[in-house]
């Protein structure tokens, strides 16, 4: 339930990569997931934390999987509907 809520929040700031930032932040210490349910602020700046790293991380998953796997394991991490 708290992922529900916590994907929907973030889905509003990041839609393509909701998924995956929802799932990076339920990783982090459950008192800190409460803080950022509460403050949107906290919210927003994690979520750009998360997409500066996601930033970094695509170009390297491209060079190891190769183009056309990483594209495929890239749309894999999106929702289905846009």
């Amino acid at each position: 339930m708290i992922g529900e809520l916590l994907y929907e929040m973030v889905e509003e700031l990041e839609p393509r990569f909701a998924p995956k930032i929802t799932g990076m932040i339920l990783e982090l210490d459950q008192d800190r997931v409460f803080h950022l349910m509460e403050s949107p602020e906290a919210l927003k700046e994690t979520v750009k934390e998360a997409m500066k790293i996601l930033a970094d991380w695509i170009p390297q998953q491209m060079q190891l999987l190769g183009k056309e796997d990483a594209c495929k394991f890239l749309a894999s991490m999106l929702p289905a509907k846009l």
